[in-house]
């Protein structure tokens, strides 16, 4: 079986916990599992020089410094993986709002998707690609968003 379809399936899966079963921690884990596949896919692209969506989110982190204030990549990295790797690690502590975390990876997974889609539109053909829960998620996160500025 192809990685991007293990990768749909992983994808499709986190979702429906998400959304339907409210189960935070395994949405969070598959989600992060799908992430991974479709940023490595776009590392198979042949002639594709693009950094990862995990690497472009790092970057753009970088706007956020201060000036004058050291910036690492790395700790960028750590933090944002700190989630996915608290629950896959018997030996890691989780912190944080387990619903969040796995709405933002869920996020992380929908853009290494869409950008996959966008550089090898022949994934496209493959069967899978959760789309009713996307706009389902997307939808129930927009209205937590608008709730949470109110």
């Amino acid at each position: 079986m192809p990685k991007i379809q293990i990768a749909l399936e992983h994808f499709s899966c986190a979702l429906r916990l998400y959304l339907h079963e409210r189960c935070y921690y395994s949405a969070l884990h598959l989600a992060g599992a799908a992430e991974e596949h479709f940023s490595g896919c776009l590392k198979d692209i042949p002639n594709c020089n693009l950094r990862t969506h995990f690497e472009e989110i790092k970057a753009f982190s970088a706007h956020f410094v201060e000036p004058g204030d050291s910036f690492d990549e790395s700790a960028i990295g750590r933090l944002m993986n700190d989630a996915k790797n608290a629950v896959k690690h018997p030996n890691l502590e989780f912190k944080g709002d387990p619903e969040e975390e796995a709405a933002d990876m869920i996020d992380r997974a929908i853009g290494a998707r869409t950008k996959l889609y966008h550089y090898a539109p022949e994934s496209a053909e493959l069967t899978g690609f959760p789309s009713a829960l996307v706009s389902e998620f997307l939808d129930t996160r927009s209205s937590q968003r608008t709730h949470r500025t109110i």
